[in-house]
């Protein structure tokens, strides 16, 4: 599995869903209706999502699924990608 670091942590992917879950305005109303924290970052780069944009889960086993934002998850899906293929 492939390392990654962000600014906080080193961690090993171990999955990322093939789709996103769904949009960030979306997700947000459904967990404040019932008084739920919301991840407002993504976890890899650290940018802040806006309403519109798409959440993707990556899975790793030092911190569990945590959400991307679309780019991270293609760079992650293609840097998996280049590894399967070797």
């Amino acid at each position: 599995m492939r390392e990654y670091s962000n600014i906080q942590v080193q961690y090993r992917v171990e999955k990322i869903i093939s789709n996103p879950l769904m949009m960030v305005g979306n997700f947000r109303k459904v967990r404040e209706e019932y008084d739920m924290t919301v991840q407002n970052t993504c976890f890899r780069c650290g940018r802040k999502f806006k309403d519109d944009d798409n959440i993707w889960i990556v899975s790793s086993h030092e911190k569990g699924n945590r959400f991307i934002c679309e780019e991270c998850a293609n760079e992650i899906k293609k840097e998996i990608e280049r590894e399967n293929s070797k």
